[in-house]
């Protein structure tokens, strides 16, 4: 099995992660406006490029023999977005939350949140497996929570 490396994204990643929207991947969390469902790379791109440089959203990817095939994004309120994965590629959805989850307890943020559409089982077992709790149903959605242990 190859090596998954999780690590901020840079400018130049750019290319490969407008790549990565427009080949529909798995996309991880709900969102009405989300990166895969716009179908013109410039807007993508041009999304990509504002929260890669923005100093309120971290972005992170995952690559696999230099390749890059997740992406996650935490804004530093807490909120998980924007996680995708090639499939199939087992254990980068896992890595990408395990890393995120490290870092909002290194940058001091409290609790993360996330939406999985209900329709995605795979997905909800993969955050409860990862120590997200549910916290609601919404139609299309529900709504998950990570807290440290020590609050």
């Amino acid at each position: 099995m190859s090596t998954i490396l999780i690590r901020e994204a840079k400018l130049e990643d750019l290319p490969d992660l407008v790549k990565l929207c427009q080949t529909k991947p798995e996309n991880l969390n709900y969102e009405v406006n989300n990166l895969i469902n716009v179908h013109i790379p410039e807007i993508v791109e041009g999304r990509l490029h504002a929260q890669i440089t923005d100093n309120h959203c971290y972005v992170l990817v995952a690559e696999i023999e230099n390749q890059i095939v997740g992406t996650a994004h935490l804004t530093k309120e807490g909120f998980l977005s924007n996680a995708y994965v090639q499939t199939p590629m087992k254990g980068v959805g896992a890595a990408l939350l395990r890393t995120r989850v490290r870092q909002a307890k290194n940058l001091g943020i409290p609790a993360v949140f996330t939406t999985v559409p209900t329709n995605h089982k795979k997905t909800e077992q993969l955050v409860t497996t990862q120590g997200f709790r549910k916290l609601d149903d919404t139609p299309g959605y529900s709504e998950y929570m990570w807290v440290h242990k020590t609050l």
